[in-house]
């Protein structure tokens, strides 16, 4: 009995390292070289991105746009058989109901599964962004109010403009930007002059001061421009039952700089430029 049970063991190691060799001479399911040939388009104009990446075997792929609360906006390929090789999808800048997106930065994700149930998923939402962003230049025109800066990278913005007491004491009077999502380059701002409430114009006071702050977005985003749509009222009307995109488990936090704190504790950190 125990030599048959010996026996018996080695029949069943042999078939799984049979098993085990035939399963690792295949090719390995592999999404690489994932890239957009815009960052910001306007669909408002019949503009649209086109997503491509590298599929190493034959698959199922889908790929999906979410928003900034990772609910999914739309997925423009669902499960599609697809041969190995270059694959191409295109977003037009419309959600799930044929609406168009409001102007924000909206990630995308790619999936892949084989026959026999072996999946990627190419999803840097979770890995990439997150890291603070100081402008290259940032100025305001005296005449007209607006402001201009340069970011190298897509980054979500905040600017505020107000009086600066003291070296360590600044007052917000105005919040211009409230971490709205931005392209690298030259962006403006157009401002009044006046306060949030419309009661103080302080464009030309001599403690005039901005802050600034923004913190890079992850690798795999687009950015929509040119929408009527208000940013507020589509994610109030947009359902919240929504597909919810998977986190990974070592996601960081991407807000982190939202924390509200005083212009004190920022002091140290912000990028604020005296302007002549």
């Amino acid at each position: 009995m125990e030599q048959v049970r010996i026996r018996l063991f080695f029949i069943v190691l042999l078939g799984a390292s049979l098993l085990s060799g035939a399963c690792t001479g295949r090719t390995p399911l592999v999404i690489s070289g994932a890239s957009t040939d815009r960052v910001l388009f306007t669909p408002s104009l019949g503009e649209s991105v086109k997503f491509s990446f590298m599929l190493s075997r034959n698959a199922r792929v889908s790929v999906k746009i979410f928003d900034s609360r990772d609910l999914l906006v739309t997925t423009i390929m669902e499960r599609k058989r697809t041969r190995a090789g270059i694959v191409e999808a295109v977003w037009n800048g419309r959600d799930q109901e044929g609406r168009e997106v409001p102007d924000d930065a909206y990630t995308y994700t790619v999936e892949a599964e084989t026959w026999w149930g072996e999946k990627v998923v190419y999803d840097l939402t979770d890995l990439t962004g997150g890291e603070r962003v100081y402008p290259k230049y940032l100025t305001i025109d005296r005449q007209t109010g607006t402001i201009s800066y340069v970011i190298l990278e897509p980054a979500r913005v905040r600017l505020n403009v107000g009086i600066r007491k003291s070296q360590d004491l600044e007052i917000p009077l105005a919040m211009l930007l409230d971490w709205a999502a931005r392209p690298p380059g030259l962006n403006s701002v157009a401002w009044d002059g006046w306060d949030s409430d419309h009661q103080i114009k302080f464009l030309g006071h001599k403690d005039f001061g901005m802050g600034f702050w923004a913190f890079s977005l992850p690798h795999n985003i687009v950015m929509t421009r040119g929408s009527k749509v208000a940013l507020t009222s589509y994610l109030r009307n947009h359902p919240a039952h929504r597909e919810k995109r998977h986190a990974r488990h070592i996601s960081r936090t991407l807000y982190k700089h939202a924390v509200p704190v005083s212009y004190t504790h920022l002091r140290a950190h912000e990028t604020v430029l005296d302007l002549v």
